[in-house]
């Protein structure tokens, strides 16, 4: 069995749940789980599906990721955050290689 489960980051409590077999990728759920508009997704790098992602931000959210190491993107610029804290880059990209060139 997998859990494929919303958090609310403000309270720490979850708020959406899909119950599958363990064999469900979890980027199979990501359209049951990611519908809010304004909010942030965090997920792992597991998460590659560019349709998915694209329509996180057609929706008018945001997803946050580690980049697995071999994807292709370029920087368009970085965002602020405070010096000496535990985030250590925040940096908004487009990426570049050719699975995410026809989504739209």
């Amino acid at each position: 069995m997998k859990l494929h489960l919303n958090l609310d980051g403000d309270n720490g409590m979850p708020f959406d749940a899909c119950l599958t077999n363990g064999k469900v990728h979890e980027a199979r759920q990501m359209p049951n789980l990611c519908q809010e508009s304004g909010v942030i997704y965090a997920m792992d790098r597991g998460f590659v599906d560019y349709k998915s992602l694209y329509a996180i931000e057609l929706q008018g959210s945001v997803f946050v990721t580690r980049a697995k190491s071999n994807a292709a993107y370029k920087r368009t610029h970085n965002r602020r955050h405070p010096k000496g804290g535990p985030i250590l880059s925040d940096v908004v990209i487009e990426l570049t290689g050719p699975a995410t060139k026809n989504i739209t």
